[in-house]
């Protein structure tokens, strides 16, 4: 641009001063974070966002909310105003936190006629696995793109802080312990409602700072305490937010805990902006109906493929588990997690005097992943689940099933089996699975459960280093796991893989020192790691 161009732009930007008009935010010095504006947020080697701002939050209103438009959404950035000199841009996944700091003077230097942009020459990486923080000479830049987009009026699940009020159901997971969810119907202030089946009484407060949810009952008091940070919530969907400490009869327990705001007895307003597109969490058979176990036929390439659905009686909405059989017994009731999930177990081909999984089929011709995508479709409509927690978990031939299975459909959040192996090479996508297999197992080797571990770990990216699991710190009062001597594998929070040699001897049916078995205890291990995803992420 021209000097002459850039006099010009400064004599009509005076000229409108002059005439009262309000300055142009694009052009303000200092620059003022506006409802409304979209930033180009740009970290070198990290990635490019372009951030709607659309709410405000925190102390003085200077934390800002917004909606990711365009770049990787993975990821989440944040912009806070520390002081009227001072920004703070924050970019984080579920394993790295990047903090670039902007500041600048009265005599700093901004064009008039372009908009705001702030770079820094540096920004500091933190790994949130080990909390170690690591001082980057690379660029972090701030370019205000436009101001003025028209925003809807927000509605009472996107407000920040939230806004309590009565026929608002609010959901509670502790972890470990389980979730809980109740509709606020009375009081003032201090909302109250009863859990399902009023096994608690459920008490959500904001005050002002914080936001509390308490289950109380004559033996129990449980506490989660969220203050989230404007940054960290996301201003397209409904409020959730954590903390890695809840607190159990007034004590700390270093076990993490999540609150959710699932509907205000209102429909939604359509999502404002562009949002990352999710599965609807429950399925459309989701009417309030009573439901009862039953006995479901599905005519699939040619045959009539039959599964067993039994349905937890509670009244929050139920996970949903898929149990395979192994090769020359399909009655697996034994299989039975006993927890808030709806169990179906399928029947695999018959095979002279047996049931298989993929019966004669080829490896890339595999009809029983599309039976898979069969039942879970007539499942959607038929059945009332959470579709975010989907699991799968397999036994012996059922076992080499469920670890193909899971490795190929980024649909099931996690699996669990003992005594298989598994037909791919890499999983496209990482999942969490908890892998059982005795050192002592003269059916199938574990040299099969190892290569399982390993697929994993590599599709996983985890490092090649683990801890024990469950860590003591996330056992529950009598809880004992030792004997299934599990290792989780590091570098993951939200797709961990945890892998048991055991050589326990005792099966569930009685019998002793048969280590192909499912053995006491292998169904409470299972719902432990499902039970315990959604703290991590899922």
């Amino acid at each position: 641009m021209g000097l002459f161009m850039k006099q010009l732009l400064l004599v009509l930007l005076l000229s409108s001063l002059a005439l009262g008009q309000p300055t142009n935010p694009l052009f303000m010095s200092p620059p003022k974070l506006e409802l409304g504006q979209v930033w180009k947020v740009a970290v070198q080697d990290v990635g490019e966002w372009t951030i709607l701002v659309n709410r405000r939050g925190g102390e003085d209103n200077k934390f800002i909310g917004f909606i990711m438009q365009s770049g990787d959404l993975n990821w989440r950035v944040g912009i806070e105003q520390f002081a009227e000199d001072h920004w703070w841009l924050r970019v984080f996944d579920s394993q790295r936190l990047i903090e670039c700091s902007f500041s600048w003077n009265s005599s700093s230097a901004f064009d008039p006629a372009l908009p705001v942009r702030l770079s820094v020459n540096g920004y500091g990486e933190k790994d949130l696995i080990t909390s170690r923080t690591v001082e980057q000479s690379k660029t972090c830049s701030l370019t205000l793109d436009k101001i003025g987009v028209s925003l809807p009026t927000p509605h009472p699940l996107y407000m920040y802080p939230p806004k309590l009020g009565t026929g608002q159901r609010w959901t509670v997971e502790f972890s470990g312990l389980g979730t809980w969810s109740a509709v606020l119907s009375r009081g003032n202030g201090v909302l109250e409602g009863e859990t399902t089946g009023a096994t608690y009484t459920m008490q959500a407060e904001w005050d002002g700072a914080a936001l509390f949810v308490r289950l109380k009952n004559r033996q129990r008091r449980l506490i989660c305490e969220v203050s989230p940070q404007i940054y960290e919530l996301d201003s397209s969907q409904a409020f959730e937010a954590g903390f890695n400490d809840y607190r159990l009869d007034d004590q700390s327990t270093n076990k993490a805990c999540r609150i959710k705001l699932e509907q205000t007895g209102v429909a939604l307003p359509p999502t404002i902006g562009v949002a990352p597109i999710t599965t609807p969490s429950r399925s459309s058979a989701c009417n309030g109906k009573a439901q009862s176990d039953f006995v479901g036929k599905l005519n699939f390439l040619g045959a009539t493929r039959q599964f067993e659905v039994r349905i937890p009686q509670g009244k929050t909405i139920p996970a949903l588990t898929f149990i395979f059989h192994g090769r020359t017994n399909p009655n697996v009731s034994f299989i039975n997690l006993n927890a808030d999930t709806v169990q179906v177990y399928p029947l695999g081909m018959p095979n002279p005097n047996e049931r298989w999984w993929n019966a004669k089929d080829k490896a890339g011709n595999l009809r029983d992943y599309k039976f898979f995508d069969a039942m879970l479709e007539y499942l959607r409509k038929n059945v009332c689940f959470d579709q975010k927690r989907i699991y799968a978990i397999g036994y012996s031939l059922g076992a080499t099933f469920v670890n193909s299975l899971g490795c190929v459909r980024p649909v099931i959040r996690a699996f669990a089996t003992l005594g298989g192996g598994i037909l791919e090479q890499q999983c496209p996508k990482p999942v969490a699975a908890i892998i059982l297999h005795s050192p002592r197992d003269e059916l199938v080797s574990i040299k099969e459960g190892m290569r399982v571990r390993d697929v994993l770990v590599r599709s996983n990216k985890l490092q090649n280093k683990f801890e024990s699991y469950p860590k003591k710190a996330d056992l529950l009062p009598l809880e004992d796991f030792s004997s299934f001597k599990c290792q989780r594998y590091l570098g993951s929070v939200g797709f961990p893989v945890v892998w048991c040699p055991h050589e326990l001897s005792e099966a569930v049916w009685g019998q002793f020192g048969y280590y192909h078995a499912w053995m006491k205890g292998t169904n409470e291990l299972i719902w432990k790691f499902f039970s315990g995803l959604s703290a991590l992420g899922g």
